[in-house]
């Protein structure tokens, strides 16, 4: 009970000292922010209604006052009785009042920045412990002065209680939600996502707070595409085609962060995210940024395009970050069989077919041509075949079955990449959703995808694994899939030939010597 007892002692010190001894008070109030870092030494403080004491003193503009509002914020942390008494003492409007006194400094001096850092804290702690205090400080703060706060985005340290208070208040309600995905509200999102986008990366508490706050718009179908048609501008009917913006690619990477974590299917599961509509809202990112790229004069750099990450073209990195958001939503196992499940795997794969996700996919991979690997094997052969125009058949042949039966394959158009592992992630998608799915198979079949998959199962250097993902793709493909099977092995050969590519996936092409036609079939497993 000693620090207890100590903190008491102090409390009073601080009540009672005029304001010439300034030095007593501080030595006090020093002591105090120590000692209410505790749990219970904050719980015998609010016996003594230490905050409703503490809080008309933040009016008195002294030398005291980043002490007071250490203290309080501290007291805050976490005490249900302290927070309480924050509201009743009007402690929103005295922050408030702090706040904009810092505001208005021409020159942010590190002492005014330090001042809104903690306010902010304090505001945070106290809105903790229910809607009246989040009500109370959003009608104190929303718009007008979040946005004035935001728009210091190279200020970190106001950013991440910034951040967290806005979470704190908006979490749950759907207005408030709304609100801070149109005009001022935007703005002060926008601020938001250009503070954590150099860093993102870093994943700093402000990153998170925002991933948070990303995850509450998930949940409500309509404020995400919302949200991102405000971060491009005034609000139009459709999202623009050719403009993206740097924010809009940092709130796609912030739903990647949410997604994209351990707890993703869980999330799911219980229905914290509205999977479909996210799936629909992607369907026409992808659309839009892919269409924006390819038929602009935009050209990638050298050092673009072997960048493994964001490059700082919003363009690209839209594209690059609906694509590894459409990886992790194909690949989902949630789980049909599980009682009570809102969005089982069959729906979700369900939505990508419905939404021309995977024709999309086809379509974008067969704009790009053959893998370098595969134009260099078909440009040797012809030179080859040019010479001598009656040999190596079966050679030409065995060629054909790796490379496909395009009618006209080096007549193919071929597209710059707008990153490395941009074809890899089309072909990941496309393996992803076949996975035990037939209408992804057959698909991808009438779609003429079958040999369009074959020929992505090669090293490419500038799309990592691209082989280990073509191979999945074509394995998930013909799985129990006696069509597609039936296509990839009738080819136009004479004796047999074992791909390295299809003996890897434990198949292999034959003759049958009754119908003197190729056909798939699984190679004896070397244990057998």
């Amino acid at each position: 009970m000693a620090e207890e007892e100590e903190a008491v002692s102090q409390l009073g010190i601080v009540l009672r000292c005029s304001s010439d001894d300034e030095e007593t008070k501080t030595g006090a109030l020093r002591r105090l922010i120590v000692l209410s870092r505790s749990p219970a030494v904050r719980n015998v403080l609010a016996s003594h209604d230490a905050v409703p004491s503490l809080v008309p003193l933040i009016a008195q503009d002294t030398s005291s006052l980043l002490l007071l509002l250490n203290l309080l914020r501290n007291l805050c942390a976490g005490d249900r009785s302290n927070q309480d008494g924050f509201l009743r003492s009007n402690g929103v409007h005295f922050v408030a009042r702090v706040v904009n006194r810092a505001l208005d400094l021409v020159r942010m001096e590190m002492e005014a920045v330090s001042t809104l850092q903690i306010c902010l804290q304090l505001l945070g702690n106290a809105c903790g412990a229910g809607e009246a205090q989040r009500d109370a400080a959003w009608k104190a703060f929303f718009p007008d002065t979040f946005r004035t706060l935001a728009l210091l985005k190279d200020e970190s340290k106001i950013m991440e209680p910034l951040s967290m208070v806005i979470y704190t208040c908006s979490h749950g309600n759907f207005h408030r939600l709304k609100d801070l995905c149109i005009q001022d509200g935007a703005v002060v999102l926008s601020s938001c996502l250009q503070a954590v986008a150099p860093n993102r990366a870093l994943c700093g508490s402000d990153s998170d707070w925002i991933c948070l706050l990303t995850l509450d718009l998930c949940s409500e179908k309509s404020l995400v595409p919302l949200l991102f048609r405000s971060l491009q501008g005034p609000s139009e009917e459709s999202i623009p085609e050719c403009q993206f913006t740097t924010e809009q690619a940092t709130l796609l990477s912030c739903l990647l962060d949410v997604l994209g974590e351990e707890h993703s299917h869980d999330i799911v599961q219980n229905s914290k995210i509205d999977v479909l509509a996210i799936i629909e809202f992607l369907a026409q990112i992808l659309r839009y940024a892919s269409h924006a790229y390819f038929t602009s004069l935009l050209t990638t750099s050298s050092a673009v395009a072997h960048a493994t990450g964001p490059c700082g073209i919003p363009v690209i990195d839209v594209l690059g970050y609906t694509l590894e958001l459409f990886k992790v939503l194909s690949g989902f196992d949630c789980g049909d069989q599980k009682s009570g499940s809102r969005f089982g795997r069959s729906s979700v794969v369900g939505k990508l077919l419905e939404d021309g996700v995977i024709e999309l996919c086809i379509e974008l991979l067969k704009k790009l041509g053959p893998p370098e690997l595969i134009v260099r094997a078909m440009q040797r052969s012809n030179a080859h075949d040019s010479g001598h125009e009656h040999n190596g058949k079966d050679t030409q042949e065995g060629l054909q079955l790796i490379i496909g039966y395009a009618k006209d394959p080096l007549n193919a158009t071929t597209a710059t990449l707008p990153y490395r592992g941009y074809r890899r992630d089309l072909v990941a998608v496309i393996g992803n959703a076949a996975y035990q799915n037939r209408a992804v198979q057959d698909e991808v079949r009438h779609l003429g995808g079958l040999f369009l998959l074959l020929q992505q199962c090669v090293t490419d250097e500038a799309n990592p694994f691209l082989r280990e993902w073509g191979l999945w793709a074509v394995r998930n493909l013909v799985d129990n899939n006696i069509e597609n099977s039936k296509e990839l092995s009738e080819l136009q050969m004479r004796g047999s030939l074992t791909p390295t590519e299809l003996a890897e996936m434990g198949y292999k092409v034959e003759v049958d010597p009754k119908l003197g036609r190729p056909k798939l079939v699984n190679m004896p497993s070397k244990d057998g």
